[in-house]
């Protein structure tokens, strides 16, 4: 029987649609193996899944808030779509799995910057590009720069910061946005 979206309806007895039922989860059996959805209260270990099957589920972070997990298939690594810390200095996941950072720091002349670290936050694998900006409370032109002149690792990026129109190292304050995975 091919699937009915029309089944059950309200006035429909269970048992005489019980026949039509079926055959909805039969036809949607070939998607069964596929997909492990779990909408339940926050979990307390994270669903083990075979390496050809999505887990989509409900779980506390590391600070126990709850949050939306994902599995792809053959991952065997959840990865959070709702964790971020926003605030001054954060981080998301994106559904696919790219990790993006942002954060508030200063610098003067040649610079080495940290990403923030802890037991909630996610490291890169890889840094794929770091976009940095002069954070200036002021109205006009601070005749400041910034640049990133290398990302050494998933943990740490140089930047040097430095006037525009003269020569020299300077305090120049600035915001960064990371992408990587």
């Amino acid at each position: 029987m091919p699937y009915n979206a029309n089944i059950p309806q309200a006035t429909d007895q269970l048992s005489n649609s019980q026949p039509q039922i079926l055959a909805n989860f039969q036809s949607l059996a070939p998607f069964g193996n596929q997909t492990a959805l779990f909408m339940t209260d926050t979990l307390a270990v994270t669903p083990v899944t075979a390496a050809n099957q999505f887990a989509f589920f409900v779980n506390d972070d590391a600070a126990s808030n709850p949050q939306i997990f994902i599995e792809p298939p053959s991952s065997g690594t959840p990865i959070n779509i709702t964790g971020s810390a926003q605030a001054a200095a954060g981080w998301s996941y994106l559904p696919s799995g790219i990790l993006l950072k942002w954060g508030t720091t200063s610098a003067t002349g040649q610079t080495a910057i940290n990403f923030p670290v802890g037991a909630t936050i996610p490291v890169f694998n890889t840094c794929l590009a770091v976009i940095v900006s002069v954070k200036s409370g002021l109205a006009g032109d601070t005749n400041q720069a910034i640049r990133v002149t290398t990302i050494t690792s998933g943990a740490t990026f140089n930047v040097y910061a430095s006037n525009r129109t003269t020569t020299g190292a300077v305090f120049v304050p600035f915001t960064y946005f990371a992408i990587g995975f």
